[in-house]
């Protein structure tokens, strides 16, 4: 039961939206019209949670050691070279275009109508802290985060454009290729996720391509 709850991205046994919820009528009529649960918005216990926050730090160490292995045995290269190294501006701009590019799609997809904000600061179990499951979804997004961005924006980034150079494209050209190619494997890796959609996928690759820059 524990490694089916730790796969589990939505607990279907929890009631939402929550009756008398203010959501538009074409949402509640394509709900209606569907044999399963419409939304997915990782709905799940705190206590599942934890365990998912483990399970992906744990895959983030793994990922890490991938590279160390790889960039010292296999590629020859530094880490620094596919941008893992400790830098604090580097953690400042990330953290800026990361969350400029959610911040700026979040708004435009709330003008647009394809996002509707129906409640705050709600906790799908009501004796669970806030708090605690706001730690425990911050270190599983950090997990997660570790583990694209080494692999796709990282390893994978890097040593497709350098491969790409060797058939004699411009430096310029095997980077835009390479962009384009690992935002839309990043896009392509999410397609089976719960909920997932064409403008969820669409978002993917333009947040894939915004990453790495």
């Amino acid at each position: 039961e524990c490694e089916i709850q730790e796969n589990e991205m939505n607990d279907p046994s929890f009631t939402w939206p929550l009756p008398n919820t203010d959501l538009p009528p074409d949402w509640v009529a394509s709900a209606d019209s569907r044999k399963q649960q419409p939304f997915f918005l990782n709905h799940v216990r705190g206590s599942t949670r934890c365990r998912q926050a483990t399970l992906r730090v744990a895959s983030a160490l793994g990922t890490i050691l991938m590279a160390i292995v790889m960039s010292h045995w296999v590629d020859r290269t530094m880490l620094s070279d596919i941008g893992l190294s400790v830098s604090v501006m580097d953690l400042v701009r990330g953290l800026a275009v990361g969350s400029g590019v959610v911040v700026a799609l979040f708004v435009i997809e709330i003008c647009l109508g394809w996002l509707k904000i129906v409640g705050y600061r709600e906790v799908v179990v009501p004796d669970e802290s806030l708090l605690i499951n706001l730690f425990w979804d911050v270190l599983f997004h950090i997990g997660v985060s570790i583990n694209e961005e080494i692999s796709m924006r990282g390893w994978i980034l890097v040593n497709t454009a350098s491969y790409i150079v060797t058939f004699g494209a411009s430096t310029s050209v095997a980077m835009t290729f390479s962009v384009l190619l690992q935002a839309s494997l990043f896009a392509l890796l999410h397609a089976t996720s719960p909920g997932a959609s064409c403008v969820g996928l669409i978002n993917l690759v333009i947040g894939g391509t915004a990453a790495a820059l």
